[in-house]
């Protein structure tokens, strides 16, 4: 991958990095993402253009608010790098196809949302893992495996829910069932229910070394969305290596 093509992607996964905050950061509020203006969240002034600009816009105020000086969250540049790096792991490692590319592009943006969503508020938001469900479903319509798919979606999507049930919402929200319905239509089976065993253990792993460091108990709730999100992104960008291991095995 050459010098200008790699600049092109970062630019480009940077730029959606910056709409995505948009979309964490004002998805809920009233004046919603469409026509609303981005605002210092201490202080409530309008941020100006230039002070947006991905990155450079942080680095250059020294991550302070230039009308209040109070910090500006680094959730900011946290989502414009995370968006980029996927986007770059994206291009250097998958063979890129006009309509299925953007596809999993999209798929990757908007579990980046998710993942700092939850990592946030605890939230899976419905206006974005709907959207993305819908999605799934008719690009995969025609897929040969579309029933596979769709079967695995509502045995672990239900499963998920159950546990909701049972649990009252106290072991995880209605929300994973949703990511998790999403998950199994995106990879069937079996890797979308190794990307959901492979999220349960790393938040499992997580819990604990965080319990050893006192830095959390058994019951601190962890954001199980975002571990689910992450899982999901890596199974998208490595998909081909992963469904050739998984032939051999299963």
């Amino acid at each position: 991958m050459g010098y200008i093509l790699t600049t092109v992607i970062l630019l480009l996964g940077l730029s959606i990095g910056s709409f995505l905050n948009v979309v964490i950061f004002r998805l809920d509020k009233k004046s919603g993402i469409l026509f609303g203006r981005s605002e210092c969240q201490s202080c409530g002034h309008i941020i100006k253009w230039y002070d947006i600009v991905p990155i450079v816009g942080f680095l250059f105020l020294k991550g302070r608010c230039r009308h209040c000086r109070q910090k500006i969250s680094q959730i900011y540049p946290a989502v414009e790098i995370v968006t980029a790096l996927s986007f770059f792991a994206y291009f250097y490692f998958r063979s890129v196809t006009n309509i299925g590319s953007f596809y999993e592009l999209t798929l990757i943006s908007g579990l980046v949302a998710i993942a700092f969503f939850d990592l946030l508020d605890f939230i899976i938001p419905d206006k974005i893992v709907f959207p993305l469900i819908i999605l799934a479903f008719v690009f995969n319509l025609n897929a040969p495996d579309m029933l596979i798919k769709l079967a695995t979606a509502l045995t672990i999507g239900s499963l998920f829910a159950i546990i909701y049930l049972g649990s009252r919402g106290r072991w995880m929200g209605l929300g994973d069932a949703k990511l998790v319905f999403l998950i199994g239509l995106m990879f069937g089976y079996p890797l979308g229910v190794l990307a959901v065993l492979l999220s349960i253990w790393t938040a499992a792993l997580v819990g604990i070394a965080l319990i050893a460091v006192k830095k959390a108990t058994l019951k601190t709730a962890l954001p199980l969305g975002t571990f689910l999100s992450i899982s999901s992104i890596i199974f998208i960008i490595f998909q081909n290596e992963l469904q050739k291991i998984t032939q051999t095995i299963f």
